[in-house]
């Protein structure tokens, strides 16, 4: 009894993550049926582009460059006849798509007998951080094994960036692994009899890194309740640290590197606080709403919009801005009045820079008057548009991010991922406490069409009851625990002169701080003592730890004096072009009620007219054309509701039977281009406008120049007045006329707009 109890509670838990399995599925596949128009356009990212050149395409049914033997074959000879040498770096990040999309034209280089051409790799395994976003770290070992002694191997283990006792904590963390550490990985990374692994003792070249360094795991003195170190204990000794070194007047480059973004932000926090007067930055993108600076002046914006918002009232009056409203005898509706003219006068941001400057910031807070001219100039693109509204100027601000880019002369904040690839004097680790060993939220397996699965990981018991999926499970967690030794590596090999890692009394093993503390901790056992202002236990140390008192300070060089700005600058126009944006789908105004969006006969129409959009796109020339085929290749792929499906089926064949509608799907006489669902933008009168051709058809004499052209518009209204429609719709087509002449370089006479309706199989010309 019990085992069929167990079974059932095992099973019933399957069947739930099967269901969100396919439930995430269906999700995918509307936004899939959403995104293939916007590619088709041309707006293709780096990875659309692998997709269209490999077998793994799926996307833009009829335009298979990867399923057109000729086409793919043209490519591949094109490239194989310009380039006789392949150089590919940072192999170990190197997906098997993009593998797919080169390996025949290596194969090429490989079987060339004439040693006229090459194929040159360079990677480190241990530097694979990219499995997250497809780098197989394992195609390394695949392809030498694949061309076996075709290639010659070359290892590397001289470091020409490290100093000594950088190159001493890497050795010495890396040269063995703890128990906490899995035997897979421990096997993969230090290699067993017979199978050589990854690691080898590194050692630097003496004549090209600084001759003075230092290493050192510092330990933090913790302050919780119950005796456990919080992050920001962390934080107080890197503050410690760049106050004793001071490396920006010494001109020494420094990066504290962190695991995410969610671990920069607290930290920059701490350190702006910490080292006033030091320039802070949190390399990468970020939001400007991150001073209390800017929650001030949105605070005024907030008041503007709704004169009874207690809450802003009273932030401003308890912030620097409270001393000028009660020094000006400022009332709630003067207040109001006065924002509401300098807003409709100025725009937001002759706004933020009048009432930012009455902050009166002093120099001791650059990052605040950094934060006020962030904010003011987000607020010069959103008066581009126009809009006074402060709705959505707060909507706008909400969402919006400026990208921090770091300088030697400034202490940059980044990811470990970030770095990859740069190197600082000084590289200090403060946030090493996150396990390695993650649980796996989704999984899969299999290959081919036929063999792949995937499926969102059920609770621990139901994995361990299943051994494909413990088998499973258990591979992909040894993957991501080689992934983090990999970053731990890459964190380690960023210093030029000193790594500072600071740790926890309570390192979980677990954690990468753990496998540093299990290796190197004991060698300098230091009682806490004081470490500047805090109280720090060293662990390790290697080198000199005065090191940077041979980097004399640097003279500062002459302060430049600030622009004055006249005093209309504000309110001067941008000078910078703006292009109001224009679709031509628009023109027809109507009120649609926001339920509607939510009610399924509102959804069945909007999904009947993407359908059959779908299935006419896919008709090139009606007498070319198999409906049936077209049909059975699109049914399977569907994700609408049974219903739409089966009445969409209906009406396309109804139009492909209709000689009304085949007349304008049927190909003309002569030379012809066509288009189906073809994007543009162009500039017309002033205005940016977008939109989709649903079918265009181009016809050109003998010398090539163009005589007619007609565009043909799909409608799927439910109307009965066809003649009422049509003329709702003229606006739209003549400026899809329009647009088609400015792109053509034609007369608008030589264009034809045709509506058809496709629920009634008529046409209409407009």
């Amino acid at each position: 009894l019990w085992a069929v109890l167990m079974s059932h509670c095992l099973g019933a838990e399957l069947k739930k993550a099967l269901q969100e399995t396919a439930g995430i599925g269906r999700i995918l596949e509307q936004y899939r049926h959403q995104y293939e128009p916007v590619m088709r356009s041309g707006r293709m990212t780096f990875e659309d582009a692998q997709h269209l050149l490999t077998s793994a395409n799926d996307l833009m049914d009829g335009s298979h460059l990867s399923r057109d033997p000729g086409a793919r074959l043209y490519i591949d000879y094109r490239l194989n006849c310009q380039l006789d040498h392949w150089l590919l770096d940072e192999f170990q990040d190197t997906s098997d798509l993009q593998w797919e999309v080169v390996s025949n034209l290596i194969d090429e280089v490989m079987q060339d007998a004439s040693g006229e051409k090459k194929f040159f790799f360079v990677g480190d395994v241990k530097q694979a951080i990219y499995g997250w976003r497809g780098g197989n770290a394992h195609l390394f070992g695949e392809i030498l094994s694949k061309y076996q002694d075709q290639i010659r191997e070359i290892p590397l283990h001289t470091s020409y960036r490290s100093c000594q006792p950088v190159i001493d904590m890497v050795n010495d963390v890396f040269s063995d692994l703890p128990t906490s550490v899995s035997a897979p990985v421990r096997d993969r990374w230090l290699g067993v009899p017979g199978r050589p692994g990854l690691w080898s003792d590194h050692e630097c070249a003496p004549d090209h890194v600084p001759e003075d360094g230092y290493a050192s795991v510092l330990e933090a003195s913790p302050t919780g309740e119950k005796g456990e170190c919080l992050p920001e204990d962390r934080y107080r000794v890197v503050g410690q640290l760049l106050r004793e070194i001071d490396p920006v007047a010494r001109g020494l480059s420094v990066a504290i590197l962190v695991p995410g973004h969610k671990h920069a932000k607290a930290l920059v926090d701490q350190l702006r606080r910490d080292c006033e007067g030091m320039p802070i930055c949190n390399e990468g993108s970020a939001a400007i709403s991150d001073n209390p600076v800017v929650s001030v002046l949105l605070s005024l914006v907030r008041y503007a919009s709704h004169p009874g918002d207690a809450l802003a009232w009273q932030h401003l009056l308890m912030s620097p801005l409270g001393s000028y409203i009660e020094a000006k005898d400022l009332h709630q509706d003067d207040l109001f009045h006065q924002l509401l003219k300098s807003i409709q006068e100025e725009g937001f941001e002759g706004l933020i820079r009048r009432w930012g400057a009455r902050l009166n910031l002093g120099e001791d807070d650059a990052f605040g008057r950094k934060r006020v001219d962030d904010l003011a100039s987000a607020a010069a693109l959103f008066d581009e548009d126009g809009s006074r509204k402060g709705s959505d100027f707060l909507h706008f601000i909400d969402g919006h991010e400026t990208e921090e880019t770091g300088t030697k002369a400034s202490i940059n904040v980044m990811t470990i991922h970030k770095s990859k690839g740069i190197g600082r004097d000084i590289v200090i680790l403060p946030d090493l406490e996150g396990k390695f060993r993650e649980e796996v939220p989704f999984t899969h397996g299999g290959s081919g069409d036929a063999d792949t699965w995937a499926l969102k990981m059920p609770n621990k018991p139901v994995v361990e009851g299943d051994a494909k999926l413990l088998s499973v499970r258990a591979e992909a967690l040894q993957e991501r625990e080689f992934e983090s030794l990999c970053v731990l590596y890459v964190a380690l090999t960023r210093a030029k002169c000193a790594n500072y890692i600071i740790t926890a009394p309570d390192s979980l093993a677990d954690s990468l701080a753990g496998v540093v503390a299990s290796r190197l901790t004991g060698t300098a056992e230091h009682e806490p003592s004081a470490y500047g202002e805090e109280q720090v236990a060293c662990r390790y140390e290697k080198g000199n730890r005065k090191w940077f008192e041979g980097r004399p300070v640097l003279e500062a060089g002459p302060v430049q004096e600030p622009v004055e700005l006249t005093p209309d600058f504000a309110s001067r126009k941008s000078m910078r072009p703006f292009f109001p944006r224009r679709e031509p789908s628009k023109h027809r105004g109507q009120t649609r009620s926001v339920i509607g969006l939510f009610e399924r006969e509102d959804t069945d129409v909007m999904e009947f007219g993407s359908a059959i959009h779908e299935l006419l796109e896919k008709v090139k020339w009606i007498e070319q054309s198999h409906i049936q085929t077209i049909v059975s290749e699109w049914e399977p792929s569907s994700s609408y509701d049974s219903d739409v499906t089966r009445d969409v089926i209906e009406q396309f064949a109804l139009c492909a039977a209709s000689d009304v509608v085949s007349q304008y799907l049927s190909k003309p006489e002569g030379d012809v281009q066509l288009w189906r669902e073809k994007r543009f933008e162009v500039l017309l009168a002033g205005d940016l406008v977008s939109g989709a051709f649903d079918r265009v058809t181009i016809i050109r004499d003998s010398q090539g120049e163009i005589t007619a052209a007609t565009i043909l518009d799909y409608k799927s209204t439910r109307s009965e007045n066809i003649e009422k429609r049509a003329k709702e719709y003229k606006p739209q087509m003549d400026t899809y006329r329009e647009a088609l002449a400015k792109i053509l370089g034609i007369e608008q006479k030589l264009i034809t707009c045709c509506l058809l309706f496709t629920r009634k199989q008529e046409t209409r010309t407009v």
